[in-house]
């Protein structure tokens, strides 16, 4: 029979054989429930590195074009249009382009290869009659662009619907409106980015832009809106995000990095009736319009400046609805209040 003391010696000498392997045991036990944190970090570095900026960024991936076309007349480009693929680049060369009814373009580009149609000199391809609809379009950039168009019987220059992933850039708007016609138009769409673009000046009711449902996901950002004087009475909005039927639409735009300057048609600048949108990080400079959610839920207004440097009445927010918030905004010189 096996005394106590030797039984106790031979354990402890298992234990001295045993205790290397089971420290190696723990350690890879550790390691291995480092590694899910370890994954999630660097999850989250990829994240943070994302445009901050805007709803998805997808307008950041371009490849060089496959195919460019130059076009110097009315015919030229609207045979270029039809035989557009991804890919292909259209450089309109300096002049006007003139058309007795619309242009309608359903091109269909691709991811990082959209069909690109731009002027060759930034403004001095001018479209001095005619309208441009985007019918069924997606992955297509329209650039650099004068309109000197005069609209009539409510025909936007440009119509966007049925269509996505369409970017309307660094267009210089100068028209004259003998209606109550949009400038730009967002029907039925998602996936629009309206950017660097100028809209200046109007006489009588109107919008600038107008986002219409069931249309979600755009981006209005980096535009100068300046010059509009007083229309007395209502419709005169810079700016219109409209749900329709009781405003219950997630329409998700954001409205940002804009300057929007001496737009006096109404007290609406920026009309909401829709939900979950962002207007942050704006100018507004010596404005009678305000940004005002009349209709809409879960809005977000922040990170933006009102300036008043003149006697002429100005507020900044109107808000009507649940769960919207105001915070952190900058207001100077108001002479009505900021809510």
């Amino acid at each position: 029979m096996i005394s106590k003391q030797v039984a106790k010696k031979s354990i402890f000498t298992w234990f001295n054989k045993m205790k290397w392997l089971i420290a190696f045991c723990i350690a890879v036990f550790q390691f291995s429930s480092l590694i899910p944190i370890a994954l999630a970090g660097n999850a989250f570095k990829a994240q943070s590195q994302l445009p901050s900026t805007t709803s998805s960024g997808w307008w950041d991936c371009t490849r060089a074009p496959t195919k460019t076309v130059y076009v110097n007349s009315n015919k030229s480009l609207i045979k270029a249009i039809k035989k557009a693929e991804a890919g292909t680049e259209i450089i309109l060369a300096d002049g006007h382009y003139t058309f007795d009814n619309k242009i309608k373009i359903s091109n269909q580009g691709k991811q990082c290869q959209p069909i690109v149609i731009k002027s060759q000199n930034l403004g001095d391809a001018i479209i001095s009659r005619g309208n441009i609809v985007f019918d069924g379009a997606s992955w297509l950039t329209f650039s650099g662009v004068t309109f000197k168009t005069v609209t009539r019987n409510n025909i936007p220059p440009i119509l966007v619907k049925n269509s996505e992933y369409v970017r309307i850039t660094r267009i210089n708007f100068d028209i004259q409106s003998e209606d109550q016609s949009k400038w730009v138009q967002i029907k039925t769409s998602r996936n629009v980015r309206i950017d660097h673009s100028e809209f200046q000046g109007r006489d009588g009711p109107g919008n600038y832009i107008n986002v219409r449902n069931p249309s979600q996901n755009v981006n209005i950002d980096h535009n100068y809106f300046h010059d509009r004087a007083n229309i007395g009475g209502n419709g005169g909005e810079s700016i219109y995000l409209h749900g329709l039927h009781g405003h219950r639409w997630d329409m998700d735009t954001i409205i940002e990095y804009n300057l929007f300057e001496n737009l006096d048609a109404e007290w609406e600048l920026i009309g909401i009736k829709s939900h979950q949108n962002t207007i942050r990080n704006n100018t507004f400079i010596n404005n009678q319009g305000t940004v005002s959610i009349r209709g809409g839920d879960y809005n977000k207004v922040y990170g933006n400046y009102f300036l008043n440097y003149t006697a002429k009445p100005t507020g900044a927010v109107r808000i009507h609805g649940r769960h919207n918030k105001v915070i952190n905004n900058y207001a100077f010189g108001l002479t009505s209040s900021f809510i």
